[in-house]
């Protein structure tokens, strides 16, 4: 209370808005959110009003948090990190190789219009490339 920051706000009139977009990686939830704060001067700040303005929820897929900016493609990709991404595909193991697929038979043609064409969006990330092949030849061979 004795900060001269905390002094000289509490006697201002003053309003803030704030926009952020939020992932929360254990829940699988993404969401936009705008809101004000609001303090009236000659108030204690701790009575600043809060209040959201406006909230929007996306589905959990790769090219919303890739667009929302929460997340770019490797670090998503890093989610196969220890089964997939950094290790020899003679040992992946199937139920991750397979469930990569499944995700990318969904969620691909999202990422690709994020890049324009499907060659650009190789083209812009090789490595995903590399992986997403590999994976496919792997799955053949179980087949």
């Amino acid at each position: 209370k004795e900060n001269a920051l905390v002094v000289a706000l509490e006697q201002e009139e003053f309003c803030i808005t704030i926009n952020y977009t939020d992932a929360e990686n254990g829940y699988m939830v993404l969401y936009k959110e705008e809101d004000t704060l609001t303090h009236r001067a000659g108030t204690g700040l701790e009575d600043t009003r809060f209040q959201i303005e406006y909230q929007e929820g996306f589905d959990w897929t790769w090219a919303n948090r890739i667009d929302l900016e929460t997340e770019d493609l490797n670090s998503l990709m890093d989610c196969y990190h220890e089964t997939i991404f950094n290790i020899e595909p003679e040992e992946w193991e199937q139920e991750e190789v397979e469930n990569f697929l499944d995700e990318m038979e969904d969620e691909l043609p999202d990422l690709v219009n994020l890049f324009g064409t499907e060659n650009e969006f190789y083209q812009a990330n090789p490595a995903f490339y590399q992986l997403y092949q590999t994976a496919k030849r792997m799955a053949k061979t179980w087949q």
